[in-house]
C-alpha cells in the first residue's frame, strides 16, 4: 500500500509580509540561518499540535500522527519566500487500523453477493458504515471472516462476483488526509501564527546581540 503525500497550504502572508520588512538588516547567510530556524520550531509545533487535533476528531494516536509530519523544506529563491511541511502516511486498513464491528464466521457464513454490515471506528463523532457495495474495488459487498486467523479480523472485499475471485483488503482514510477533512481551519491558524511568532522571535533574538 503505497504512502499518500500531502501538502497543507497555509496562508502565511503575515509572517512574509515581516520576513520582508526585516531581510534588509541581515546578510544573505544570516537571514537563511534566521528562516531555518524559525521553520524548524514551527515544523515542531506543526508534529504537536496536529497531535493534539486530529486525535479528538478521528480514532489515530498523537503518536501515530506525529510520525506522519516530515522535515520542512525552505525555498528563499528571488524576492520570494516558501515553506513546505509534507505531510506522509498510508491509509489504515478497516479492522485492523480501524476497529471493526459485524462479518461471519467462516467462508460457509460468506455468500458471494449477499450483503454483510461492517462497521469502522474512524471518525469519533460516529461509526462508519461501509457501502454495501464497494465501487472503489469491484462493487463486491465487503465481508470479515471472524475465524480466519490469517486474516486477522480485516475486512475484504472480492474482486469479482463468485467464490474465486480474489480478495482485496478494505482500507480508510490515510492520516495527510485528515487536516484536510475536518479540523483544517484550526490546523491552519495555528501553523500561520506560529510560523509569524517564531520569525519575530528569531529577529529580536539577534537584534538584542547586537544591542548588547
Amino acid at each position: 500500500m503505497a504512502k499518500r503525500n500531502v501538502y497543507l497550504e497555509v496562508d502565511a502572508s503575515e509572517a512574509v509580509t515581516l520576513i520582508n520588512d526585516i531581510r534588509g538588516l541581515y546578510s544573505e547567510s544570516e537571514f537563511k540561518r534566521l528562516l531555518r530556524a524559525a521553520v524548524s520550531r514551527t515544523a515542531s509545533h506543526t508534529r504537536t499540535q496536529l497531535g493534539k487535533i486530529i486525535p479528538k476528531e478521528y480514532h489515530v494516536s498523537a503518536k501515530d500522527v506525529k510520525k506522519s509530519v516530515g522535515s520542512p523544506t525552505l525555498n528563499t529563491a528571488g524576492n520570494t519566500v516558501s515553506c513546505c511541511i509534507p505531510l506522509s502516511g498510508r491509509r489504515g486498513s478497516i479492522g485492523g487500523t480501524y476497529k471493526a464491528t459485524g462479518g461471519k464466521p467462516g467462508w460457509k457464513g460468506i455468500v458471494p453477493g449477499k450483503r454483510y454490515t461492517v462497521t469502522a471506528k474512524i471518525v469519533k463523532a460516529k461509526r462508519s458504515k461501509l457501502p454495501s457495495s464497494m465501487d472503489n474495488y469491484a462493487g463486491e459487498a465487503p465481508f470479515r471472516n471472524l475465524s480466519a486467523a490469517k486474516l486477522n479480523k480485516v475486512a475484504f472485499t472480492r474482486e469479482g462476483n463468485d467464490r474465486d475471485a480474489p480478495i482485496s483488503k478494505i482500507v480508510g482514510i490515510a492520516i495527510p488526509q485528515m487536516p484536510l477533512n475536518r479540523s483544517e481551519d484550526e490546523i491552519r491558524k495555528s501553523i500561520a501564527d506560529k510560523l509569524y511568532e517564531r520569525v519575530e522571535h528569531e529577529h529580536y533574538v539577534r537584534i538584542n546581540k547586537i544591542a548588547r
